[in-house]
């Protein structure tokens, strides 16, 4: 019988869609220690699907697929999603991050 949640994972796996994975994980690895646990290439390069992991949570991507609706941030000049981290020493992380790219939208 196949597990309702699979070993490892919580009701909830956010997936985004990226114009640049690629980047994106090398940002979250880091910016969060995040790990890669898997990249499925397309046959140009582009992710198809990709699995990072921060902390004991898992966050699928690929890059963005106009022609079959898939498209980013980037494209669409902006989000309505916001993936919410929960660390032990949050200014250390913040740092941490800000000293990886990121650009603070606001005060700690």
């Amino acid at each position: 019988m196949t597990k309702p949640i699979p070993d490892g994972f919580h009701t909830v796996t956010p997936s985004i869609v990226l114009s640049n994975s690629e980047d994106a994980i090398a940002f979250y690895k880091k910016a969060f220690d995040a790990k890669e646990i898997y990249r499925m290439p397309t046959p140009d390069g582009k992710t198809m699907h990709a699995m990072i992991q921060i902390g004991d949570s898992f966050v699928m991507m690929s890059d963005e697929f106009p022609q079959m609706g898939c498209i980013s941030p980037t494209t669409v000049g902006g989000t309505s999603t916001t993936i919410h981290l929960y660390v032990e020493d949050s200014d250390k992380i913040y740092d941490q991050a800000v000293h990886a790219g990121a650009k603070p939208a606001m005060p700690m």
